[in-house]
């Protein structure tokens, strides 16, 4: 059993665990936002997407085909 101590330790190592996920996450959004943005239109347009549309959504000045 954990002393009620141990327990706050932990949330505690979670929960910046989490957040530093979470800003990872964050942060990658950021910096791909226009990939993920041609990544929903293709979405928007098709509904599924193979892995050859994919990557083309991935390179800028490309498409889905």
């Amino acid at each position: 059993h954990f002393s009620e101590r141990s327990a706050m330790i932990i949330d505690k190592a979670v929960r910046q665990l989490l957040n530093e996920a979470a800003d990872r996450a964050r942060t990658t959004i950021q910096e791909n936002r226009e990939k993920f943005d041609r990544l929903v239109e293709a979405l928007m347009d098709e509904e599924t997407l193979y892995a050859d549309q994919i990557k083309n959504c991935m390179t800028p000045g490309k498409r889905a085909a």
